[in-house]
């Protein structure tokens, strides 16, 4: 016999028409669970032949000890496909153990169900109880989807669980949805005014004093339709506004959103923006205790601007992977013309490799390192195969899709590099600065900054499956103590580092980038390793008029009218000033200018003269 398995039902999500609403319980229930009425996915039994399965929501005393002394009298459930003929409903206090109430049910269908106990369970003091059901496939229905999920994300923490034959899990918290399961109970002395916050929702990226809205998504539990309320908002704890929800209608046992406009956030940096509703209809909630939700988000300082973002692409690479040269093309292809994509890579298993790189492996599922592999701005990225941040990306518009989502992340810290190199000592002052316009980062757990040397233009006879490979973007090293870079403080809105490192002779100053990258790092989650922005530098050195190929030859490059053409064959990278500024290739002044070409294959670094 095959163990039995589930999975999620990703494609084709149903949805179906209820056939069961709340409203047609009466005025008189009050409605106990978490799901909303729409349906949603479902769990997929996989197994050979038939067997159990088994859902359930948890009723915790919070909730129940309104209700003490009423009696659940109706358990409903949804299911996206019928599973055999023949299923039990129960209430226990725990999952597996012996049930308070129990009833076998035939007559069910597809959509929602509503079943009416025989036998009614009085709630009673400190009652914390579990509602569920089990399901018996047979040899018609050994593949059935089992167990269903309601249609609207919100996952709710800490009850939800299903499992097989016996055994009970909690639903993944990479389901983001609850259980189709709910109960309704009736009583005398129930709730009139009585609402539950499920969630808060609000914009991530917020600007300090600048009007914004938010979204409370609750439950009317109470007998009476809620037409207004009375709403306290707060930053961190402190009250910062008040507001009444007017004109609006919550009906009982019913489930919406109502939008809360015109919240000025005060406060700049990573925050917490708070909800609670304080009246209902004008009358004290007879259950506050779940009227509090929030919702963590990061508030730009007022006046602050967005500055120009650079994204670090970042490649894993072997000269031990064949395919690694393919890869540097569909890369390549992918960044195109865009001078505002830097794009380095950490050699792995090879003669390039460092051993200062070797902690990247936290980027990697379970710290296996494979490659080639691709960052984006150490983001995590939605639909990959890999939780990320490194992520096999073999397809040209997955990696354009990367880049364009770090693009239009709003950067506000702009770093900066000034070079100082001697020729004669090959000794490299770097002083990295930058200014910002916020005192933290968004969602910043340790602000870091990371300087690399990187090499262009490294010739390689050890590459698999070629005679001969030009390497561009290889980490030569790594300046920081640490890889991970070190901690700067940006509560003043500025920060200073100052570097000396002496070139290896192996490498080409020439083509040698400095490259500065300022982003966060958690040890404990790899979702918050974020870069906040990149910047680079080329060294360029004195006395030299020109680095040509080793074959000696070199592009052709021309001005006209200050422009600047290449030979054909020939793409134009960059321009510097002598200063080592990077500059347009467009209107250049009288004056001596540095300019990075490639064929494709190899880095030209020149000089010339726009006289």
């Amino acid at each position: 016999m095959n163990k039995s398995l589930m999975k999620v039902l990703v494609a084709g999500v149903l949805a179906i028409s209820t056939t069961f609403s709340a409203f047609a319980q009466g005025t008189e229930k009050a409605r106990l669970g978490y799901c909303v009425d729409k349906i949603g996915s479902g769990l997929i039994a996989q197994t050979d032949q038939p067997s159990e399965y088994h859902a359930a929501i948890r009723l915790p005393q919070s909730i129940l000890k309104k209700y003490v002394g009423s009696k659940i009298t109706t358990i409903d459930f949804a299911i996206l496909q019928k599973p055999g003929n023949e299923m039990t409903l129960f209430i226990s206090r725990e999952l597996g153990g012996q049930a308070l109430v129990t009833q076998s049910v035939t007559d069910f269908n597809t959509g929602w169900n509503s079943i009416k106990l025989n036998r009614p369970y009085t709630i009673r003091e400190n009652d914390d109880l579990y509602v569920g059901y089990v399901f018996y496939t047979n040899e018609s229905t050994m593949n059935a989807q089992v167990i269903t999920f309601d249609g609207v994300p919100g996952r709710t923490d800490g009850v939800n669980y299903f499992g097989d034959r016996g055994i009970w899990n909690e639903v993944s918290p990479l389901i983001d949805y609850d259980l189709a399961i709910r109960a309704f109970v009736e009583g005398k002395n129930l709730p009139h005014n009585d609402i539950k916050i499920h969630k808060l929702i609000s914009n991530d990226f917020i600007v300090q004093n600048y009007p914004t809205s938010a979204q409370i998504r609750m439950w009317n539990f109470g007998l009476d339709e809620v037409n207004s309320m009375d709403v306290e908002i707060s930053a961190n704890g402190k009250i910062f506004d008040t507001k009444r929800l007017k004109n609006i209608s919550v009906p009982h046992n019913t489930e919406v959103s109502i939008d809360v406009n015109g919240v000025k956030f005060p406060e700049e940096g990573n925050n917490s923006i708070e909800v609670k509703v304080v009246k209902v209809n004008g009358k004290e909630d007879m259950d506050p205790s779940d009227n509090y939700a929030e919702h963590k988000l990061f508030a730009a300082k007022e006046g602050a601007e967005p500055v120009k973002r650079l994204v670090l692409l970042e490649q894993f690479y072997s000269e031990l992977d064949e395919t690694g040269p393919a890869a540097d093309v569909l890369y390549s292809n992918a960044i195109g013309e865009d001078n505002d994509i830097v794009w380095i890579k950490h050699h792995i298993d090879d003669k390039f490799t460092l051993n200062a790189s070797k902690p990247y492996k936290y980027f990697f599922d379970n710290n296996h390192i494979f490659y080639p592999a691709l960052l984006a701005d150490r983001n995590i990225f939605d639909g990959m195969p890999e939780f990320g941040p490194a992520y096999f990306v073999n397809y040209q518009s997955v990696a354009e899709d990367m880049m364009n989502v770090c693009r239009q992340i709003p950067s506000y810290i702009a770093p900066t590099l000034t070079l100082d190199y001697d020729e004669a000592t090959r000794n490299l002052s770097i002083k990295a600065s930058g200014k910002a316009g916020v005192k933290e980062m968004p969602f910043q757990k340790s602000l870091r900054l990371t300087i690399y040397l990187v090499e262009d233009g490294v010739k390689s006879d050890t590459q698999t499956g070629e005679s001969e490979y030009v390497h561009d973007g290889v980490v030569r090293s790594i300046v920081n103590e640490s890889c991970w870079g070190d901690e700067i403080d940006i509560t003043s809105y500025a920060f200073e580092k100052n570097y000396e490192v002496t070139l290896d002779k192996e490498w080409n100053p020439n083509n040698i980038r400095v490259v500065a990258v300022v982003s966060n790092y958690d040890a404990k989650d790899k979702r918050q390793l974020q870069v906040y922005n990149t910047t680079y530098r080329h060294i360029t050195t004195s006395g030299i008029d020109e680095v040509v190929s080793n074959d000696g030859k070199k592009p052709s490059v021309w001005v006209v009218d200050g422009y600047l053409q290449v030979e054909n064959g020939y793409r134009l990278l960059s321009v510097y000033d002598l200063s080592g500024s990077e500059i347009k290739d467009s209107s250049l002044a009288p004056g001596i200018y540095v300019v990075r070409t490639t064929d494709g294959t190899s880095v030209f670094v020149q000089k010339i003269i726009v006289k």
